[in-house]
């Protein structure tokens, strides 16, 4: 979890290595995001919300295909999910979680959910924003004709996002029950293989794949 362009990517790359499945694998972008498709579609409708009041009757629908999801990746010991929005749907996803813990009522059965919350530098982060955005633009101008869906963020647009993305983040944390392991995307960069140990301790798994999720990190991914 975390703000928009905060090297939440690196975090699930590396979680990824280090055996935490970050999607099923037919459904798995390994372009680099390490996020689960099927995931980011049910939670396209975040921004349908996000505009308005949150229906009743949209709420329901999601909680419940958040529950089908959740129950969908029962056999696995150990995974994870990534998304950019995931503040936004944090509260209904939630609600799903404990609907699903609840139903399974078995004392031998123990389910445990973690948190790993990235931040990065202030400047960096509105810096790379900025940046991300111009990448989209030209990309666009070589490859589409309308280019009304591409556009540029100004700096003052930039760091309005991230002061309000990371003030809704914040307020969310407060009310998050489960253990929350804080990371920082330069110290991946700088000490890969101490955050990669971090990760591990954190996640409860062995030690033997840090170097393996240490090594998709490089110090060229810092850019600013």
């Amino acid at each position: 979890m975390g703000v928009t362009r905060s090297g939440m990517s690196v975090y699930a790359g590396m979680l990824h290595k280090l055996g935490v499945p970050m999607g099923k694998n037919e459904h798995l972008d390994t372009s680099g995001r390490y996020e689960d498709k099927c995931f980011r579609k049910l939670n396209s409708r975040v921004a349908q919300f996000m505009k308005s009041d949150l229906t009743t009757k949209l709420r329901v629908e999601m909680r419940r295909d958040y529950v089908e999801f959740i129950r969908s990746h029962a056999n696995l010991p150990i995974w994870g999910l990534k998304d950019p929005a995931f503040y936004e749907i944090w509260p209904i996803f939630d609600e799903a979680l404990h609907e699903v813990l609840g139903s399974w009522d078995n004392p031998s059965l123990c389910v445990k959910v973690g948190v790993v919350v990235v931040h990065r530098g202030f400047r960096s982060t509105v810096q790379s924003i900025i940046q991300h955005h111009e990448d989209v633009v030209r990309k666009a101008q070589h490859e589409f004709d309308d280019l009304e869906w591409a556009h540029t963020v100004t700096p003052v647009q930039a760091i309005n996002r991230v002061v309000g993305e990371s003030a809704r983040l914040f307020k969310l944390l407060a009310g998050v029950k489960y253990p929350v392991l804080h990371v920082e995307y330069e110290k991946a960069v700088d000490k890969p293989i101490v955050v990669a140990r971090e990760l591990t301790e954190f996640i409860g798994t062995d030690n033997s794949k840090i170097e393996q999720a240490a090594s998709i990190v490089s110090p060229k991914l810092r850019h600013f």
